[in-house]
């Protein structure tokens, strides 16, 4: 099963973009650490890459949803599942 061009571009920009604001490479056993279990990952910086990304992928979320983002896999859920 292949998955779809655009998640596969989205899930590049948000690693790109919390590996750039966290200052450290992402790789995939990084996907469940939550904020706190990542040097770097405070709420500040939660919210930093909150307000990236929602400017590069032009997406501001459901903030009900927001609020349960808590990994870099949710992350790329919240971004891949915009019309949830």
């Amino acid at each position: 099963m292949t998955v779809p061009k655009e998640k596969v571009k989205i899930e590049k920009i948000v690693k790109k973009t919390i590996s750039k604001i966290l200052k450290i490479k992402i790789q995939k056993k990084h996907y469940n650490l939550k904020m706190g279990e990542i040097k770097n990952w405070d709420s500040l910086n939660q919210i930093k890459i909150y307000i990236e990304l929602s400017k590069l992928l032009n997406y501001k979320g459901n903030i009900d949803r927001l609020a349960k983002v808590e990994t870099i896999k949710d992350w790329i859920v919240y971004f891949n599942d915009r019309n949830n």
